[in-house]
């Protein structure tokens, strides 16, 4: 019985979902008939023909059945036989267009969550890095404080907020605490180069991109720009971003001060970039009232931003010809933006979510706001390039799945010697991950796997290897398809390029990956999938191989702010006996304005600075070269007075 109701809502489904593909197709056909080569109306056409046919059979059947009664009471029985075979025929065509068209519905709705070919802790390519493949995931719930609702109609029982009062869009200061972000990228970059401080951390990033580029282990050289590839595909205007997934307005500012304070960057010489999409007043604002030097590139310019413009030296070499996307063939002409060409270094700065085409969407996809292919249609850069075909790994939005062993365009990208070849380090921000491109986040969008177990994924990756991260991102992601109802599309071939590139030496396809001339590409990366959800290992944290090692920095959760002091307070001083540059880390629930003094022996007030805690951890570098002796270390806050002896040589 439940098996016949299910079949029969699905063919309900399938008609209903037939009439409105032809309502959607005759509406925007019939004004502008180019608009059939769309990749919305090649969808919509089968299913809308397929509705058409069906209901021509309901109503011709219908008809040759009553000419048979007719026919039948005057005893005219020639007729009688002709028209019950043609309402037989009619009746009997209903089901071939619709059978399959069900099956392909039922299979888009329900298709299998993504299986790996590769067996877990099986590690192919090679692993980059200071740490070869390692990957740094700091997951800090206390830098998320969302209650997941922006209005007041979207309160329910399944929500979770603790307020009845909705908290705006997740991206605004308070849902996403500064200070805590700040503390996670400063960790993720010290993990990540086994460093006590930022300084020394950007140091030896930018010694490792020197050394494995032949420039000598050097570190950044003044007037060397740097651009940061952002993502912002749900970005449209120069106005405040909506609700749906974009990078974080405060990962991008804790990476800006990062880079000026501690890497000794100049604004000027930064540029965060999306040529493709536009920059919104949420991230510009935000970075430019703080550092008014630093620059933006985006698809159209104006508002204070630059304007991407094709370096028409830098065309992009694809190692296939791309030929199979009917809005743009023969495809067009793609060129890198000046703002890459210009640069000596590229940051990668992706978002943790899930995508109706490619599976995933990272680093590498990423990459697609990284061109530029003007034309007259209006088609975005990687339509006009035709990329979309190549990186389908499934049947999804008019395109055909590409089957594993097979090209893969983001490989190329990945390889280019401008974008991935010019990368310093690859970032993901995972503090709100989406179940797809464009979604729009609210509570729903809380993670079920462990350790997230209900509450959001306040993550952050970093590593110097492309592939290992985005294989990482890929076990989290699929682990937590198993558990979601809303997270439907990891699946398909999800990780045929991560192969790819892994063996960019000698692919499963047996392409010759060469976008940067006639030189072939080497191993882009290392890619594994860990052992289980639970224990996440891969083979460098088991001594078992030379894959991927996860390195994660793990949070308890904390209130953010509460009233009165409890449990014990402690001040953590790195390294001590102190070197030049010391960090501080300060744990304790107190919060606000407060200051920061070092004095010495005798009580001579020697140092101050003010601070500020909105979290419950507090971490500050501070360089005291220009003292020595036995110091004392004194954090103010509020009523509360916390010290800590330091020994300087």
């Amino acid at each position: 019985m439940i098996t016949k109701n299910i079949n029969k809502s699905s063919g309900i489904l399938a008609a209903l979902v037939g009439l409105v593909s032809l309502i959607w197709f005759l509406l925007r056909v019939i004004p502008k008939p180019s608009r059939a080569t769309y990749p919305c109306q090649r969808v919509a056409f089968p299913l809308a023909s397929t509705f058409v046919i069906w209901m021509t059979g309901v109503l011709c059947g219908k008809y040759f059945f009553s000419k048979v009664r007719h026919n039948f009471l005057r005893a005219n029985y020639l007729l009688v036989i002709i028209f019950f075979v043609a309402s037989i025929f009619s009746f009997f065509i209903i089901t071939l267009p619709f059978s399959p068209v069900k099956a392909s519905f039922n299979k888009s709705i329900y298709l299998e969550d993504f299986t790996p070919t590769d067996n877990p802790n099986t590690p192919i390519g090679k692993a980059k890095g200071v740490f070869p493949g390692r990957v740094v995931w700091c997951y800090n719930p206390n830098a998320t404080n969302w209650n997941g609702i922006t209005g007041k109609w979207r309160i329910d029982g399944k929500s979770g907020a603790t307020s009845p009062n909705p908290a705006g869009n997740w991206f605004l200061e308070g849902n996403i605490i500064q200070s805590q972000v700040d503390f996670m990228i400063s960790e993720a970059i010290c993990n990540l180069t086994g460093k006590s401080s930022d300084i020394l951390a950007w140091d030896a990033i930018f010694k490792y991109f020197n050394t494995t580029h032949q420039k000598g282990e050097t570190g950044y050289k003044q007037g060397e720009k740097i651009a940061i590839k952002i993502n912002l595909n749900n970005c449209v205007t120069h106005g405040t971003m909506d609700g749906r997934s974009n990078i974080s307005p405060q990962m991008v500012l804790g990476l800006l001060r990062q880079l000026i304070r501690k890497a000794n960057v100049p604004a000027e010489n930064i540029t965060f970039y999306d040529v493709s999409r536009y920059i919104p007043s949420t991230i510009f604002d935000l970075c430019k009232q703080e550092f008014p030097g630093v620059n933006f590139a985006d698809k159209v310019g104006g508002d204070g931003r630059i304007k991407g413009e094709p370096d028409v030296n830098h065309q992009i070499n694809w190692s296939q010809e791309l030929v199979l996307e009917p809005l743009s063939n023969p495809s067009l002409n793609a060129y890198l933006p000046t703002c890459v060409t210009e640069a000596e270094y590229i940051i990668n700065f992706a978002n943790l979510k899930a995508h109706s085409l490619a599976g995933i969407s990272l680093c590498s996809k990423n990459m697609l706001g990284s061109f530029i292919a003007d034309n007259s249609l209006g088609l975005e850069p990687p339509q006009a390039a035709g990329v979309h075909p190549y990186i389908a790994v499934k049947n999804s939005d008019g395109y055909n799945l590409r089957p594993m062993q097979s090209y893969n365009a983001l490989v190329d990208l990945m390889g280019e010697k401008n974008l991935g070849g010019k990368t310093l380090i690859y970032l993901v921000d995972g503090l709100f991950a989406a179940p797809r491109q464009g979604a729009v986040l609210d509570y729903r969008c809380k993670w079920k796997s462990t350790p997230f177990n209900g509450n959001w994924t306040s993550s952050l990756f970093a590593s110097f290897d492309n592939v290992a991260i985005e294989s990482v991102c890929l076990d989290f992601l699929r682990t937590e398809q198993d558990m979601s109802e809303e997270m439907t599309e990891v699946s398909g071939n999800v990780d045929n390029y991560l192969h790819e590139a892994a063996l960019a030496n000698n692919p499963p396809s047996g392409v010759f990956y060469h976008p940067n001339g006639s030189t072939g590409l080497e191993s882009l990366g290392v890619h594994e999938h860990w052992n289980n959800a639970e224990d996440k290992l891969y083979t460098r944290n088991s001594g078992t191989g030379n894959g991927i090692e996860l390195i994660s920095v793990l949070h308890p959760w904390n209130p953010t702010a509460i009233g009165s002091l409890t449990g014990t307070e402690s001040i953590v001083v790195f390294p001590n006996p102190a070197s030049d540059l010391i960090s501080i880390k300060s744990t304790n629930p107190s919060t606000g304005q407060g200051k920061l003094e070092i004095y010495n022996q005798i009580g001579e007030l020697l140092f101050r600075e003010q601070v500020t805690k909105d979290g419950y951890d507090f971490f500050h570098e501070i360089n005291i070269s220009e003292f020595k002796g036995t110091l004392i270390l004194k954090i103010s806050m509020k009523n509360y007075i916390y010290s800590k002896v330091i020994v300087r040589k």
